[in-house]
């Protein structure tokens, strides 16, 4: 029973490191043959599943296609280990794999108590593929020429979308390794080169190729158990690695260069592979892995020399002007609540870039979407139509109350844009002199001139004055003290749902509600600053939502393209037709390439189930922060509102937020004395009691 303890125990940790992380699985070899390995396989990959990991199942069937086709009397031939395929082979290919072998995984997952969902690559144009090219030897006095292999192909796309549900659901994928050409002829696809393009695609955290040998071996025989891709490839030049081995390695260095985070060959032949790799301190086989900064490619290079030099702090106080406080610390590498430092160390991101990355660092569906963008336009100007805008505008406008948007490549510009709107409105609309702003004392709308003057914080004003005419401030939360500043010169009212870097301050039960009424009765414009509110940070897609008070106008930036610089105003049809052409315009605004990236975000976050979850998770942290309070008297209050957290304390809040980035978490402080709480929106419950563990070891430092 004690032996049974400690192996719990020695899994826990991995367990929690890989929650709700993907995990693709190449399923091959002495695995997919012997009852009781296939047996073992099944029950791995069900108990993955069923502790919150996503497992996508690729698998091969060499074997059984020779076997299928020696029993119809068809000869196969090869070339360098790769079938030749005719289109009577590809026939027999497809029914084997896809008919038979495929559907033969899944049924065996299902009889351990796991749901799987056999496909093809065929289904929903998952796998694209083209004609693998083969060159052939060639001799001093005879030119290599290309062979033809015939329906033998190489990935060309992944199509992310077919596979996306799954990781929301119960059910396993298992895929069959054939693809569908641009014409419609299916090719047979290496499984290992399958298995690595979705891994790559998907970003996935490990990728398992399953073998029948112990794993790569150097010279001597002896497993190498680690290696980088600098490693793997010196191997390959020096013919360390012989025969079948390669293109397995040189698969694994595709899947890493394509955003896989490592791959790890490993011994099929043993029972329980798959769980003796993820959940055991020693592991098995070979694990190749990215070095953090060498192959990060030539900025972390740069980076690296910087270091080794004189610094990169002393590289960007030389070169880069100095309005920012930095911390000591390069990072080079993100992935989901994950950021990596130069000297490879992990933080636990709890500020997703001051609420930017609301879908974690290098999302697989927005990587896409910025690479498939960058293939195909990157800029034209606002002087011709592009798709990406005009989807991402129709799909803004159908999930808000507005009707137009102006898009824009920051938060200062969207807030700029809405009070020229606003003005030229009521100047259209009511004539000249109408033309005041009032805006809310600790609000943060910007560091443009416009946008500084309409902030309620003189700390941002000092030495820029003098400042825009036109804006008066009213007390957060006072429908009163916004009625007093009324006057005839009023044009509008501009608020912030939620007041981020004011101290993370929520809206008293039917303040923007009343607020919209007083806003109707007196004819003034009402206009939402959700630059840091908006795009699902509360828990729901916009934070007016909430509090039934639709506005007149709304901006929002950060999370819109998840990290590209974007920023949007929307508005009402009546309201937008102020702006004519010539009105308003920006450079860059809505480029295809960030429009690509805003849109695939706004997919996912405006899923029910995703803002569901933001909302369960939130309630989640509120709740252990609340004991915390309990238990640490300089805890004020606890505040919040999905995943948008504020925690007002009785003492200046800066220490904490560097003693915690000591401990590898980074938070920040708001308002000076509210520790603000913003990750990343896919964050789960494993990352909420890792960010309050480290907060509690924080807080009785202090307590002491």
């Amino acid at each position: 029973m004690i032996e049974k303890a400690n192996i719990l125990v020695e899994a826990l940790p991995y367990i929690r490191r890989f929650y709700q992380k993907t995990v693709v699985i190449k399923y091959g070899g002495h695995a997919m043959v012997a009852e009781e390995l296939k047996e073992s396989f099944a029950k791995d990959v069900v108990l993955m599943k069923y502790i919150g990991i996503n497992p996508v199942v690729v698998h091969g069937g060499g074997p059984q296609i020779g076997e299928m086709l020696r029993r119809i009397g068809k000869k196969s031939d090869f070339y360098r280990g790769m079938r030749i395929t005719d289109a009577d082979t590809m026939d027999i290919v497809e029914m084997v794999l896809a008919g038979k072998v495929n559907k033969e995984i899944a049924a065996l997952i299902g009889r351990h108590g796991g749901r799987a969902v056999g496909l093809s690559g065929k289904d929903g144009g998952l796998i694209e593929a083209r004609k693998l090219q083969i060159v052939g030897d060639s001799s001093e006095d005879r030119p290599a020429e290309i062979i033809d292999i015939g329906l033998v192909g190489e990935v060309s796309k992944i199509n992310l979308e077919v596979l996306s549900a799954f990781s929301q659901s119960d059910i396993i994928p298992v895929i069959a390794p054939v693809g569908a050409g641009e014409s419609g002829e299916t090719y047979n696809i290496n499984a290992d080169l399958v298995a690595g393009a979705i891994a790559g695609a998907l970003r996935a955290d490990k990728l398992l190729l399953m073998t029948d040998v112990p794993g790569v071996l150097d010279a001597q025989g002896e497993l190498i158990s680690s290696m980088t891709v600098s490693e793997a490839e010196e191997a390959i030049r020096n013919q360390t690695l012989k025969g079948g081995m390669i293109p397995k390695v040189r698969c694994a260095i595709d899947a890493l260069e394509a955003g896989a985070s490592k791959v790890h060959i490993v011994d099929g032949r043993l029972p329980h592979a798959i769980l003796l790799e993820m959940f055991t301190d020693a592991g098995i086989g070979t694990e190749i892995r990215r070095s953090l900064v060498k192959e990060e490619g030539q900025v972390a290079g740069q980076v690296e020399k910087m270091n080794a030099a004189q610094g990169v702090e002393q590289e960007c106080s030389r070169h880069i002007f100095g309005t920012y406080s930095r911390f000591p610390i390069a990072f080079v590498r993100g992935e989901g609540c994950r950021l990596w430092d130069d000297a490879g160390k992990e933080y636990l991101d709890f500020l997703a870039g001051i609420a930017v990355c609301n879908l974690g660092h290098c999302h697989p569906e927005v990587a896409l979407a910025i690479a498939e963008g960058a293939r195909k336009l990157v800029h034209v100007s606002n002087l011709f139509y592009t798709y990406p805008q005009v989807e991402l505008a129709a799909e803004l406008t159908r999930l808000s109350f507005a009707d137009k948007v102006f898009f824009s490549n920051s938060g200062a510009e969207a807030n700029e844009a809405a009070i020229k709107l606003a003005r030229k409105y009521s100047s259209d609309t009511f004539g000249p002199g109408r033309f005041h702003i009032i805006s809310m004392k600790d609000s943060f709308h910007g560091r443009t001139l416009a946008t500084l003057s309409a902030t309620g914080q003189s700390k941002f004003h000092n030495g820029f004055e003098p400042l825009v005419e036109g804006f008066v401030f009213a007390d957060f939360n006072s429908v009163s003290s916004v009625e007093a500043a009324i006057t005839d010169k009023t044009c509008a009212v501009m608020v912030e749902p939620v007041q981020g870097e004011g101290g993370v301050n929520f809206p008293a039960p039917g303040f923007l509600r009343d607020l919209k009424a007083l806003c109707k009765e007196k004819k003034l414009l009402l206009i939402f600053d959700e630059v840091q509110c908006g795009m699902g940070r509360t828990g729901s897609l916009f934070a007016y939502e909430q509090e039934d008070a639709a506005p007149d106008i709304m901006t929002l930036a950060k999370a819109l393209a998840n990290g590209l610089p974007m920023g949007a105003m929307l508005a009402v049809d009546e309201v937008a037709g102020a702006f004519s052409p010539g009105s308003h315009a920006s450079t860059f605004g809505g480029g295809p390439l960030v429009a690509s990236a805003a849109l695939a975000t706004l997919r996912i976050i405006s899923k029910p189930a995703f803002l569901a979850k933001v909302r369960e998770t939130g309630a989640y942290f509120m709740s252990r922060l609340k004991e915390l309070k309990e238990r640490f008297s300089f805890i004020e209050e606890v505040r919040g509102r999905g995943l948008m957290v504020g925690l007002q304390l009785a003492v200046p809040g800066a220490k904490f937020v560097s003693k915690c980035l000591e401990r590898g978490a980074i938070i920040n402080c708001a308002h000076d004395t509210v520790l603000r709480f913003v990750p990343p929106l896919v964050a789960g419950r494993p990352e909420v009691d890792e960010m309050v563990g480290i907060l509690e070891g924080v807080f009785r430092e202090e307590a002491l």
